[in-house]
Formats: C-alpha cells, structure tokens, sequence
C-alpha cells in the first residue's frame, strides 16, 4: 500500500527494556548519584556498590553487638560471689563481737518471758540501742575492709581471688592493659566506700551493679566508669 505524499510511517516502538542498563547488582555508583543537582538541595547519597535498600534491619533497630573479650555479666557476679564469702569470713570476728555485747541483755529478756514476768522496758530499751550501736559501727568496718580488698588486689594483680577464679581481670579501659594503682583504689572506693551510708548507700550499691545491663557495649559498673576501667577474660595462670 502506497503512504500519500508527504507523510513518513511512524518508527516501530523499541523493544523492552532498550536504552535502560540490564537488571542486577550494579559494581559502580548509583546510575542517580551524579545526577541533576537542583538549586539548594544537595544530590542524593547512596551505599557503596549501589546497594538499595542498605542490607540488614534498619539501624534503630539492630542490637549493639558487644566486644567478645569482656567478661559476661555472670562471670563479674560468681567473682562478687566468691570475694563475698571471703570477706563474710574477714569480716566474722566482729560477728562475733556482736553477738557478746548484745548476749546479756538479750538472755535477759528472753528470761523474763520464758517465767511469764513482762519483760523489763530497761533491758528492752538496752538490747535496742547496744544492738543500733553495733549496726552503726559494722557498716563503716564492712565498707572499709572491703576497700582494702578490693584496693590491694586491683592494684597489686588487677584481680581478686575470685576473679581468679574465673579467669577474668580489671584493664583499663584505653589500653587494655593492667590497671594503675591509682585506678584500681579509686574503682575500689566507689564500690565499697558509698554502701556505708545508711539508705542512701545502699540504693547507690543497687544503681551501681545494675548499671552493667544498661551498658551492653563496654559492660561497666559505675566503679568501673569512675576508673575508666573494663573486665575482660584472661586465660593466664597464676
């Protein structure tokens, strides 16, 4: 069939896909990155190898991945465990103490009631105070020996018999290397110093180890914060 005059048949439409680059992981900048800039807006940024979407959850929501050296959380607890009972044992002459000064007027009114007689506001008033007195007396003596503790073996060995145990030590935080004494009697304070105060001390001796969970990335206590000091897992003897 002859087109009239003056008029040229339509070109046939491309095939699919022509003039656009083949599907797939592109190895070069993002086709978009070098662009058009429009006035005031600055051009578009993109993952290396032109990755889109970025690969893995988006970054709100992935967890903080820890450093695999630190210790766990229950390796530090077994350790306070075990430091713990030793120093119960250090610390049981005082027990001891105790328990003879408060015997008398103690026996006293458990006398009176086991005969029926009302018990003696005196001895009762007695068994109170000694009994405040000696309450008072031990908190400073636990926190101290304690801090003694804690200090000597941290600045000696950069671990206590416990920690021993389990094969874990205090570092500090920078360098990774055996913590200065000074570090280590300055994180020795913090822990043991503060729970000596009535109430106070003892809601900072709770913040203080539960600070560790909330802290998944260097795994510190507030003691450890102070220091500027990790613990870390050891596998050296002696």
């Amino acid at each position: 069939m002859t087109e009239p005059p003056g008029e040229q048949p339509a070109p046939p439409n491309p095939p699919l896909g022509a003039g656009y680059p083949p599907p797939g992981p592109s190895t070069g900048p993002h086709p978009y990155a070098t662009g058009p800039r429009w006035p005031g807006y600055a051009p578009p940024v993109y993952p290396p190898g032109g990755q889109w979407p970025p690969p893995g959850p988006p970054a709100a929501f992935r967890r903080p991945v820890g450093d695999p050296t630190l210790a766990e959380w229950w390796e530090r607890l077994l350790a306070r465990l075990i430091d713990s009972t030793i120093l119960s044992v250090l610390i049981s002459p005082a027990y001891v103490l105790l328990v003879f000064s408060i015997s008398d007027e103690f026996l006293a009114i458990m006398r009176q009631s086991a005969e029926g007689r009302p018990v003696d506001v005196q001895d009762l008033l007695a068994f109170e105070v000694t009994t405040f007195k000696w309450g008072l007396l031990m908190a400073p003596i636990a926190a101290a020996l304690c801090f003694v503790y804690d200090g000597i073996q941290h600045a000696v060995w950069g671990r206590t018999l416990g920690k021993r145990l389990l094969k874990i030590e205090v570092v500090a935080m920078s360098t990774r290397v055996r913590v200065t004494p000074g570090a280590a009697w300055r994180r020795a304070a913090v822990y043991a110093l503060p729970p000596a105060v009535p109430i106070i001390g003892g809601l900072f001796a709770l913040a203080n180890s539960l600070w560790l969970f909330q802290d998944p990335m260097a795994r510190q206590c507030l003691h450890d914060k102070a220091a500027e000091t990790v613990v870390v897992k050891t596998r050296r003897h002696g």
